[in-house]
């Protein structure tokens, strides 16, 4: 059989969605403003800080890889189409490079490069930023992390929001707008969320003067309503967070809400089956000196999610009432006002919310033991004695208790300083913080950011930050693509043959997860790129599109894609 040679001119190269992710990171100056910002020294670096970044970033939204495996990553890939002619080799694409990128990152001030970057992010891409979601979310990590460089980050035990109480973790604070992150922290694992939200706050209005001309929303969870919280949001911005349970308020608002039963019927916030259906009733009262608005929400899911636990809460009540009785009713007491003693102090310990326990003291006789041994002589007469005990009973489930906690669990309460915004747009804007939730989501994802595979606080507080900005990237990605996508009639058909028209980053980078190009070398040294057929399609064309980026791309070096923009 005859051996087939194959030309030693023409390659076989992948490059997947990268070119897409690299012409986003350079929209925004990524490897501008670490190259400014960044210590380095440019006759002892063989690749410049920032295209380290750029290089981790494209890994983190592609692959995910540890840092030890990056440049396995990038093997048998097209560096010079994605990051520029000679811009970036293999060899350099060592993890110690990464490591030292990591460092130098904690000296200058990660968040700063995030600052800056989402900043650019606001201006080139427009975002909207008169409604500001917030939350925060734990990071679990395994590992001592005992006593080493505390004041980069603490990486401590916390409340877990992972479920995780056994685990070391840190913290991120995040703040978006449409969806795309435009604040963030990285903090110590024992950082309160209610010292985060007003220092958060106080930041926030510096920065959106310079954007916004008119006040914006601030829109977070029942742990921005403290004084603090309230004293940094007055006359600073609108707000709407939801009244936690700790304030004697709740009780008496929802209280007030069912005694007056004047509900307004919402029905469902959106056309998906089975959706929630909400009622609202509105009022105005004091909090901690200021005057707000306060809407009670009763919502159907939250109803039939709530009777579960009611009715788990009951049952552990009445057993707990009955081992308590039963306990009682074993000890004696020598005279009755003893008894009636520890009859008042019985009833008063009793869990009352769903049942009425009784009991009552109740006079028992009981032998006197003879002194002397042996048999009872044939006519003995025994003597007793009168002793007291306390006798009680459950009692049935008080159906007036039951359905307060029912009211209580159905309903929860939103409050804002907004006095003209529509209730249920209110409302909506509440229920809109799922896409901050979605943002976490991503970060906590299990096949990349479960782990942290940094044993040095200062580089696991960098890393954080690298996490945050390709969670920028991918939040804008996102955007881009489902605002375009909502221009159009037709939907875009992802890999499964799924069609859609609010796809996920995720999802649409799937699209291009085998595309490769073919180099030819030429007799000059130049090199022609050639796109197979097979991808050269109206499909990925179209999806590239979406997402404003020119196909072309996937065929020419950012070089000389500027030249053929020229020409």
């Amino acid at each position: 059989m005859k051996e087939v040679k194959y030309p030693e001119n023409i390659d076989i190269l992948s490059v997947g969605a990268m070119p897409i992710i690299a012409d986003y990171c350079n929209e925004l100056g990524m490897r501008e403003i670490v190259n400014d910002v960044v210590r380095w020294d440019k006759d002892q670096w063989s690749i410049t800080p920032g295209e380290l970044l750029i290089a981790m970033v494209i890994n983190l939204l592609i692959s995910r890889s540890p840092l030890y495996r990056i440049r396995q990553f990038y093997e048998n890939t097209d560096l010079d189409l994605i990051f520029g002619k000679g811009r970036v080799t293999l060899p350099v694409l060592h993890d110690r490079h990464f490591g030292e990128l990591l460092d130098r990152m904690h000296e200058a001030n990660p968040r700063l490069i995030f600052d800056m970057i989402s900043t650019n992010a606001i201006l080139r891409h427009d975002i909207d930023l008169t409604l500001l979601r917030s939350d925060t979310t734990s990071h679990s990590v395994y590992g001592a992390y005992d006593g080493a460089e505390h004041s980069a980050l603490n990486i401590t035990y916390g409340h877990s929001k992972d479920h995780r109480p056994d685990l070391k973790q840190f913290l991120y604070g995040l703040v978006v707008a449409e969806g795309v992150p435009v604040a963030g922290t990285v903090m110590d694992g024992n950082t309160s969320d209610k010292a985060w939200n007003p220092e958060m706050i106080r930041e926030l209005s510096e920065m959106v003067v310079h954007h916004v001309q008119h006040k914006v929303m601030y829109i977070a969870d029942s742990a921005a309503v403290t004084p603090d919280s309230l004293h940094a949001l007055h006359d600073q911005m609108y707000f709407v967070s939801r009244l936690p349970g700790t304030y004697g308020l709740t009780t008496k608002v929802k209280a007030r809400a069912f005694a007056e039963n004047q509900w307004v019927q919402v029905g469902p916030l959106n056309e998906r089956n089975h959706a929630a259906e909400y009622k609202l009733w509105v009022t105005e009262d004091e909090l901690e000196g200021h005057h707000y608005r306060f809407i009670v929400v009763q919502s159907t899911a939250l109803a039939k999610s709530k009777l579960q636990t009611i009715q788990r809460k009951v049952e552990q009540e009445q057993k707990k009432l009955q081992k308590m009785i039963s306990d009682q009713e074993k000890r004696r007491y020598a005279c009755e006002a003893d008894a009636q003693v520890a009859l008042m102090e019985f009833l008063s310990a009793c869990p009352t919310a769903f049942h009425n326990p009784a009991a009552q003291v109740q006079s028992i006789q009981k032998e006197i033991p003879r002194q002397t041994r042996g048999r009872r002589p044939t006519h003995y007469v025994p003597e007793y004695e009168t002793l007291w005990q306390i006798v009680g009973q459950v009692g049935p489930i008080d159906p007036v208790k039951l359905q307060a906690a029912q009211h209580f669990g159905e309903t929860f309460i939103l409050m804002t300083n907004e006095f003209t915004l529509d209730p249920v747009e209110v409302l909506r804007r509440y229920k809109g913080q799922i896409s901050i939730e979605n943002r976490f989501r991503w970060l906590k994802n299990p096949t990349g950011v479960d782990q942290t595979w940094l044993k040095t606080p200062k580089r696991v507080l960098s890393l954080g930050y690298v996490f945050l900005i390709g969670l920028l990237i991918y939040s804008l990605v996102e955007r881009r693509l489902r605002k375009n996508l909502s221009q159009e009639t037709k939907s875009l058909r992802l890999p499964g043959n799924r069609l859609t028209k609010t796809p996920t980053t995720t999802a649409f980078l799937q699209l291009f997860q085998d595309v490769s190009v073919m180099t030819v070398v030429n007799p000059d040294g130049s090199i022609h790129r050639v796109l197979p057929r097979r991808f050269n399609t109206p499909e990925l064309q179209r999806a590239t599109r979406l997402v404003g980026v020119n196909f072309m791309r996937f065929s020419l070096t950012p070089e000389e894609f500027d030249e053929q923009l020229h020409t």
